[in-house]
């Protein structure tokens, strides 16, 4: 592997928990205090729509029920408390 591509693969890998950081900066310190499903929300939104953006595709049959199931675990479950 060349240093260029090593490089843009490092800044890249570095880029998931420098966006998720800063989300949960923003979140605790912009948004009102005693809404936690409100702030779980406002977290994952901005990625859910930059995959929308980058994609350019809805998803089709069954997917919209997996998608609306995985939301809300991972809004509702995982994000919460």
């Amino acid at each position: 592997m060349n240093a260029p591509s090593r490089l843009s693969n490092t800044l890249l890998t570095a880029l998931a928990p420098i966006s998720w950081g800063t989300t949960y900066a923003v979140a605790t310190e912009l948004l009102p205090p005693n809404h936690p499903l409100l702030v779980a929300s406002m977290r994952s939104l901005p990625i859910g729509i930059l995959l929308t953006i980058g994609l350019r595709k809805l998803p089709k049959g069954n997917w919209w029920w997996r998608i609306l199931v995985l939301g809300g675990l991972n809004i509702g479950v995982f994000q919460e408390g």
